[in-house]
């Protein structure tokens, strides 16, 4: 027994503490899914054995009903987990080298959903009338951006703000011949007409022009009524 706690001391003497590393804090808005990244975490030595992560909440907001069951993938280093209520969360992951242990925290801040920014589009016919081409940017980025004929309320499709903040819509879909479109993003629409007066498929497209506009200045941003 005495060699068994000889050899168990100079492991401890020996072992050089791993180091946790729990990510940048986050900023989030409600209904964004948090992922924690604790692959910073290290051990100097790499041993006696293979880290072990888990992940703990150390505080949540008043109103939240999450517990540690809530986290997923909690034992090992990139976990995740959906926020409940807006507010901070504070979250703990602790390293273990099977002899000792570290930890480090982030911080999660979960905010109401983002309205949409003031951002430019243009639409405008090409080939004769047969295309319809409609883009923009919007800081949203990965936010998806719903494009309908105004006049009657078909939805023409969609698409998404890249990460560049860039967004590229175009359709020949019968029934695209609209004096106005409308854009919608992030629960906000707008809309932009063409400067013509007769502007379906049968106008001249030689009297077609398109007109773009600061959405600030010239849309009035609404939001959807249910």
């Amino acid at each position: 027994d005495s060699a068994q706690v000889e050899v168990e001391a100079k492991a401890l003497r020996e072992n050089v503490p791993p180091r946790a590393e729990g990510g940048l804090d986050i900023d989030l808005t409600i209904g964004q899914q948090a992922e924690l990244i604790g692959s910073g975490s290290y051990d100097p030595d790499n041993g006696p054995e293979s880290l072990v992560f888990e992940w703990s909440f150390t505080h949540t907001p008043d109103d939240s009903q999450l517990t540690d069951d809530d986290i997923h993938n909690a034992i090992i280093d990139e976990s995740s987990f959906v926020p409940d209520v807006m507010g901070d969360y504070v979250l703990k992951v602790t390293v273990n080298d099977g002899i000792e242990s570290d930890f480090d925290q982030v911080v999660v801040t979960v905010d109401q959903q983002r309205e949409a920014e003031p951002g430019d589009f243009e639409a405008k016919w090409q080939d004769e009338q047969s295309l319809l081409k409609v883009k923009g940017e919007h800081d949203a980025v990965g936010e998806t951006v719903i494009i309908s004929n105004a006049d009657t309320g078909k939805q023409l499709g969609s698409t998404v703000v890249g990460h560049n903040g860039k967004w590229n819509f175009e359709t020949d879909e019968s029934g695209a011949d609209a004096c106005n479109v409308r854009v919608e993003i992030n629960g906000r629409s707008g809309d932009a007409e063409l400067e013509n007066a007769d502007c379906g498929p049968a106008a001249d497209p030689k009297k077609l022009k398109s007109r773009k506009h600061k959405m600030q200045v010239n849309l009035k941003w609404q939001k959807d009524k249910d």
